[in-house]
């Protein structure tokens, strides 16, 4: 069963939509695999459809495995403890399309984060 996840922050920033279900903080992003941090607990092994959508609103939609997901600690938010859960994933069985446009992605994230260093 392959499920739907969540909209991407970015260094507290969304900068990129990346699943339509939960929030999540990305830690690491590379053609192969994710590190992110998420309220949610994601069980390990299950899969997951990832929509990323780049600038130019070119989207991809590629299947991730739950390599690992622990309970990193909590935060407390209004007055309730928060889970914060570190999840992650590897991205499977991708074509040469999806790998190029991670790699654009993953440049066009890095010039982001340096005009935000730089304002």
């Amino acid at each position: 069963m392959i499920n739907d996840a969540a909209e991407c922050l970015v260094n507290g920033k969304k900068l990129v939509t990346l699943i339509l279900r939960k929030q999540f903080r990305i830690k690491i992003l590379s053609v192969s695999e994710m590190r992110l941090l998420t309220s949610e607990r994601l069980m390990t092994n299950s899969l997951y459809r990832i929509e990323m959508v780049s600038g130019n609103n070119e989207k991809i939609k590629p299947t991730a495995e739950v390599v690992s997901s622990f309970l990193r600690e909590t935060q407390s938010v209004n007055d309730a403890a928060v889970p914060i859960y570190e999840v992650n994933i590897k991205f499977i069985q991708m074509d040469e399309h999806e790998n190029k446009f991670l790699k654009n992605l993953i440049s066009e994230l890095k010039n982001r984060a340096k005009n935000l260093k730089k304002n």
